[in-house]
């Protein structure tokens, strides 16, 4: 049997909100599971907001190890970061517009069972603090031994929400050098902000899958609340025919570009996993995906996005 009480390494993940980033805090501070090294990671916010609520933080929590970078290196980077300084055998990653119920990491760590390194996650629901009203939990995924049919559950899950539940960190270690943006042109990140992230965590979770069980906690207990908030929308004229027309392909070759490139990250987790099914898998998934999402961009007249970064 393992320690029953380890230590476990959370990473927050800041950039620009410290109106948010206390909620985050201040549920860490909460937790009933207290056994925590906690990593505080501001990706260049430049903002003397955030240190105030850091300072808040860490007077009551002297441990915390806080890192002010000068500017901003891209959202996983931060990622990355955060995890390369985490010292226990568990890991969790905890973004600044999210925050946990008081038991989410007790009831996570109740969740593990001994056997192959797995990943756990619970309930995530979106909240508004201006009316304290939860929205429609994001969907969830059901549980799954390691293999290729936990890769495949994953694949037709397509979301990469699971990335902040909780999983040993020696094996996450082995695979975030797969969170890297995309190499993208300028115009592209420009036109389509959001290109550099997308599908970037896929990857990485594709070698967690192969090499550990998921178990979704939900029903134990615990739950992840994702702050929601109005963002503004920017400003665009429509296009003519045949600006409708440029953009379609723009979508469409992109979108192509970066699941060959996904395709590839694939199969690099797999040959970290050693995993031949897993290999030979990587295609087919990258493939379904691209297709899933170019069906999507069509129905919606809409360019591809992912979940938010830090």
């Amino acid at each position: 049997m393992g320690n029953p009480s380890p230590l476990i390494s959370v990473g927050v993940l800041s950039y620009k909100r410290p109106h948010l980033l206390c909620h985050a805090l201040d549920s860490i501070a909460r937790q009933t599971y207290q056994n925590l090294e906690v990593i505080i990671s501001d990706n260049g916010s430049n903002d003397p907001g955030i240190r105030e609520v850091v300072a808040k933080f860490t007077e009551s929590h002297p441990a915390a190890r806080v890192f002010f970078h000068e500017k901003n290196r891209g959202a996983f980077w931060n990622f990355r970061f955060a995890l390369e300084q985490a010292t226990g055998p568990l890991f969790i990653w905890l973004a600044d517009d999210d925050f946990w119920s008081a038991d989410f990491l007790e009831q996570l760590l109740a969740a593990r069972k001994p056997g192959h390194p797995s990943l756990e996650y619970s309930a995530c629901v979106p909240i508004s603090l201006e009316t304290n009203q939860t929205g429609t939990p994001v969907k969830e995924r059901s549980s799954e031994q390691r293999g290729l049919r936990n890769v495949f559950r994953q694949t037709l899950f397509d979301t990469d929400s699971v990335i902040y539940g909780l999983f040993d960190r020696a094996v996450g270690a082995k695979y975030a050098p797969l969170l890297r943006a995309w190499p993208v042109p300028a115009y592209c990140r420009k036109r389509f902000p959001t290109v550099e992230v997308d599908f970037v965590s896929y990857a990485f979770l594709y070698g967690l899958m192969l090499e550990g069980d998921f178990f979704n906690a939900s029903r134990i207990g615990g739950m992840h609340f994702m702050i929601s908030a109005p963002r503004p929308s920017p400003e665009r004229t429509l296009p003519g025919p045949v600006g409708r027309l440029v953009d379609a392909v723009s979508v469409v070759v992109n979108m192509a570009y970066i699941h060959i490139l996904l395709s590839g990250r694939f199969v690099r987790a797999a040959i970290l996993a050693r995993s031949l099914p897993g290999i030979l898998f990587a295609p087919i998934a990258a493939g379904y995906l691209f297709l899933r999402r170019l069906a999507k961009a069509a129905l919606h007249r809409l360019p591809f996005s992912g979940r938010r970064g830090q």
